[in-house]
């Protein structure tokens, strides 16, 4: 429906309750729809308990709602079959709120410099377009040398003054240009990267987007996910299209009979510690366990580079 969408991490909470208070899939769907107070969300949770009624397995109702990413899907089709439905959506409401907090506070930390940008170039502009031409004359009519940063100015907004248009047309471009460098792949990647070399925000891009990539793949492991499927929708899920490619390339690796960690290490996207660890989870049958600990301490490196 136009301007619904599924509050997912509200959906995932409310079903991991009642499923693991003992209700099945579809008594769970039926009350947390009808006492859902928005009414077209309402309307969108009653279609997913729809499609199962009608003979619809879980994963299949959800595959269908696109808010909810392929690996989530896989998620819920292996509870199913595996008879602990309640224990994924649980799994999966924590993880989706540790997520939709981490955006949050990501949002929040970029609000700041944000407008700290915005307010110093309306500064700037109305310094050098309204203020100095209004105090150009004192220093020209007293025949003294006007100071370096009213000459400075002076200069700026007589340039903006002069190529105006010639400034909105290139600005223009540039944006209908990156705008369609995004709808690419290649383009995408090309943009990631390069945010990515941005101080401060490129690391929290970079670890934001490897701590989702790691919390996915340890949440399919766990629940019984093969590895090389595991490695496809969790890198189909990492928001950065550079680290993507490169994950998508390591799962061609272990495809050929590569161990995991020496197709991790030759893209480079995780350091040499986090290689070491993916190697100890192999070599013990963990690697499941290993991965949720990595993105523990990915996601708390986060939060530390978010507050500095």
């Amino acid at each position: 429906l136009f301007g619904a969408r599924l509050d997912l991490p509200e959906l995932l909470s409310d079903l991991s309750v009642m499923l693991n208070s003992g209700f099945n899939i579809d008594v769970s769907l039926r009350a947390v729809g009808q006492t859902q107070p928005d009414r077209r969300k309402s309307e969108r949770i009653m279609a997913v308990h729809s499609r199962i009624a009608e003979g619809s397995s879980v994963s299949d109702a959800f595959a269908q709602e696109p808010e909810v990413p392929a690996d989530m899907v896989a998620l819920i089709s292996s509870g199913e079959h595996g008879g602990h439905l309640g224990k994924v959506f649980a799994e999966l409401s924590k993880a989706n709120s540790e997520a939709a907090k981490s955006r949050s506070e990501i949002i929040e930390a970029l609000l700041y410099p944000g407008f700290l940008i915005t307010v110093l170039i309306g500064t700037l502009l109305l310094l050098a377009l309204y203020l100095v031409p209004a105090i150009e004359p004192i220093f020209d009519n007293g025949g003294g040398e006007k100071p370096f940063v009213v000459g400075a100015l002076s200069g700026f907004g007589s340039f903006i003054s002069t190529f105006w248009p010639t400034l909105l047309i290139g600005l223009s471009l540039l944006f209908l240009g990156t705008l369609s460098l995004s709808r690419s792949e290649g383009g995408k990647r090309f943009i990631s990267a390069a945010l990515l070399r941005l101080p401060l925000i490129g690391t929290i891009m970079r670890r934001s987007s490897r701590a989702r990539y790691l919390r996915s793949m340890a949440l399919l492991l766990d629940n019984g996910v093969q590895l090389n499927e595991a490695m496809r929708l969790s890198a189909a899920s990492t928001p950065l299209a550079h680290d993507r490619h490169q994950l998508d390339l390591a799962r061609e690796r272990v495809s050929t009979g590569q161990s995991f960690s020496d197709a991790v290490a030759a893209t480079r996207v995780f350091d040499a510690p986090m290689i070491s660890l993916f190697q100890l989870g192999e070599e013990s049958n963990s690697l499941g366990i290993v991965m949720d600990r990595a993105a523990t301490m990915t996601e708390f490196m986060v939060k530390r580079s978010m507050s500095r």
